[in-house]
């Protein structure tokens, strides 16, 4: 086999290993949504957020957000930046929070729909937006969905620690990876 049993569309192990860092790891985190500083993102250069919805904006299994999240989205907006919320949860809550908080959004369909990390829901929040990739941060709770996919278009990515501990089945096995990798790309400063 040689060298090329190391090789993976043309790189080599240590150069995929480096990509693939570079894929997982936030540029910022935050313990919450709310405890994120806008005028520290306005500074960066972001104009856009795209925002993941569940353990982000609401608790897994809640109805209802706290007034925090909701707070903080419209604050956000007051400091001159457009809101979508970008979500793998059914359309109907999303469009409900959206619809409450005077944001725009987008869902993945139905449940067989692919969502996130594919970039296709990320290009279409930019779309909605009317907002450029350099000016634009990823908000969410997963590397696996919100960080991989906000790093694949070049965006801003902010890792929040989740809301609640309860989550779904597959969440809870993908959470135990994110753990490792967390630890591997050097983020395990607690948030």
């Amino acid at each position: 086999m040689g060298d090329d049993a190391v090789r993976l569309t043309g790189l080599d192990c240590p150069s995929m290993l480096r990509a693939m860092r570079r894929l997982l790891t936030p540029d910022l985190r935050s313990d919450r949504l709310w405890t994120l500083d806008p005028q520290h993102l306005r500074a960066r250069g972001i104009r856009a957020l795209l925002v993941d919805v569940d353990n982000t904006v609401i608790a897994t299994g809640a109805r209802e957000p706290s007034p925090d999240p909701i707070a903080w989205l419209r604050r956000a907006a007051r400091n001159g930046m457009s809101v979508c919320l970008v979500s793998n949860a059914r359309a109907a809550r999303v469009r409900a929070l959206a619809d409450r908080i005077g944001a725009a959004w987008v869902s993945k369909g139905p449940l067989w729909m692919p969502g996130k990390p594919l970039t296709w829901m990320f290009r279409r929040g930019l779309e909605r937006l009317g907002a450029p990739a350099a000016q634009t941060a990823v908000i969410g709770d997963q590397i696996f969905t919100d960080i991989l996919g906000g790093n694949r278009l070049g965006l801003t990515t902010v890792l929040v620690r989740p809301l609640s501990p309860r989550e779904f089945v597959g969440t809870r096995v993908t959470r135990l990876v994110e753990r490792w990798v967390l630890r591997w790309v050097g983020a395990t400063d607690g948030a």
